[in-house]
């Protein structure tokens, strides 16, 4: 039976376990149930399937069925993120930091300086040493982090491939890097693996935001072509840095 928004809104009932098993009722191996804090197999609720549903379908291409929903169940979600860690809290996974490939205007690029931590060295990148807000393009209640750099990058596609910066207002390419400790992060990204069930190596999880993201760094390819200066002779970005 399909579970209303209103229904949400009013209670969401999860019975003894959150997610005591996976979408579908897929039931946990014992090795799952231990890693997930589950005690025990517990079928889920007709709330809780739905919110796996949706959460399948975001995991698989990047869009739920009904956003409304989902940005309700996310903030009743967060609420319980003391309640069920292993499930709800990203510091409980094996990470550390998360990544989000994205384009920010270029004046947060110059706030963030100095970059000089090489990361990702091979491709690069170096990385701010502070922590800095940066606005978000989001048209929904959240955006998705990976716990895998290189498959942020692959969001905006080679540095030398984007148009340059002529103003400090237009876009440039980077990676957020976030601390699994930030409490606006929501979904231990090895559990939204038994979700999908895709055999994708990619783990995921979610910051709660339509506005701006707390970040602890910015990564960005030192050689990227920037134009500022029309006509000067400091072509790439790391000459402004």
């Amino acid at each position: 039976m399909m579970i209303k928004l209103k229904d949400i809104l009013t209670e969401f009932d999860y019975g003894k376990e959150l997610f005591g098993r996976g979408r579908d009722q897929l039931i946990y191996t014992p090795g799952e149930r231990h890693k997930l804090g589950i005690d025990i197999d517990e079928p889920n609720t007709s709330a809780e399937e739905e919110i796996l549903e949706q959460l399948y379908y975001w995991v698989i291409d990047g869009s739920a069925e009904d956003s409304g929903l989902m940005d309700a169940a996310l903030k009743i979600l967060k609420r319980l993120k003391p309640k069920f860690p292993e499930i709800l809290d990203p510091k409980k996974s094996k990470y550390d930091y998360v990544y989000r490939g994205a384009t920010i205007p270029f004046k947060y690029i110059l706030k963030a300086k100095p970059f000089t931590k090489p990361m990702l060295k091979a491709r690069g990148y170096v990385a701010s040493s502070k922590p800095i807000e940066v606005p978000t393009k989001a048209t929904r209640g959240w955006v998705s982090f990976t716990s895998d750099p290189k498959i942020a990058e692959m969001f905006f596609g080679s540095a030398s491939s984007w148009a340059r910066p002529k103003s400090p207002d237009d876009p440039f390419p980077c990676i957020l890097k976030v601390s699994t400790k930030n409490q606006d992060l929501l979904f231990n990204p090895e559990w939204l693996q038994y979700i999908a069930h895709t055999g994708l190596d990619e783990q995921e999880c979610l910051y709660l935001t339509d506005k701006f993201i707390k970040v602890d760094s910015i990564l960005i390819n030192e050689t990227t072509p920037i134009s500022l200066d029309p006509g000067s002779d400091k072509p790439e970005i790391r000459d402004y840095l």
